[in-house]
């Protein structure tokens, strides 16, 4: 119930985060052919603080095949940022009105842009955390470390509970096994039985080269 929020003449992209009671108005967002999109929506990136330096990162966006994409400011084509994609997990140089960023394939991705540097970099975020704790029924999305293939989220369980992890929110891939300890790497079997997690505050870790 608080007063009206006055804005200036323009366009906007407005996020607001439940968790922290925030409003971001203005910004860097995704814009192409993403997330059932035809470059006329854009997707909100959020303003993050690493070491002094301000890194936005996109919320996870789908593609059902190769697509193209560029971030823009304030949802408009006066400031833009395009480039050539290299690999996932590999920053590349981007300029305004550079050429669009293409993905070669169908998935799950979030990117990041790096001001600093002018660098953007995008990572996948096909596997997902699901279990007791929310019903078996909203994916908890991992996204891709820097090191390839090593996939990690952070979940919360107000008690003891089951989970697995999963590929793309299907259970045609998923991964199962046996915790032994806290802290204590265990093995992924494909298909295996829910793994049993007491209590508590996580990061959870997928290594998908090592399984």
């Amino acid at each position: 119930n608080g007063p009206n929020i006055s804005v200036a003449e323009g366009n906007y992209i407005v996020v607001y985060d439940a968790n922290e009671e925030i409003i971001y108005l203005q910004g860097w967002s995704l814009i192409g052919t993403i997330d059932g999109t035809n470059w006329d929506a854009d997707v909100p990136m959020i303003p993050n603080e690493v070491d002094g330096d301000v890194i936005w990162m996109s919320y996870v966006f789908k593609t059902d095949a190769a697509c193209e994409f560029k971030a823009r400011f304030d949802a408009g084509w006066d400031v833009n940022r395009g480039g050539s994609f290299t690999d996932f997990c590999e920053p590349f140089g981007v300029t305004n009105n550079g050429d669009n960023i293409a993905l070669p394939e169908a998935g799950y991705y979030f990117a990041m842009y790096y001001p600093a540097l002018e660098k953007m970099g995008v990572g996948r975020a096909d596997w997902s955390v699901i279990g007791g704790f929310n019903s078996w029924n909203d994916d908890v999305v991992m996204l891709e470390n820097e090191s390839k293939g090593i996939y990690s989220a952070f979940v919360s369980f107000a008690e003891d509970t089951e989970f697995k992890i999963r590929q793309n929110r299907d259970w045609k891939n998923d991964r199962g096994g046996t915790l032994s300890a806290i802290g204590t790497a265990f093995k992924a079997e494909a298909g295996g039985s829910n793994i049993s997690c007491p209590a508590g505050n996580y990061l959870i870790t997928y290594d998908s080269n090592a399984e």
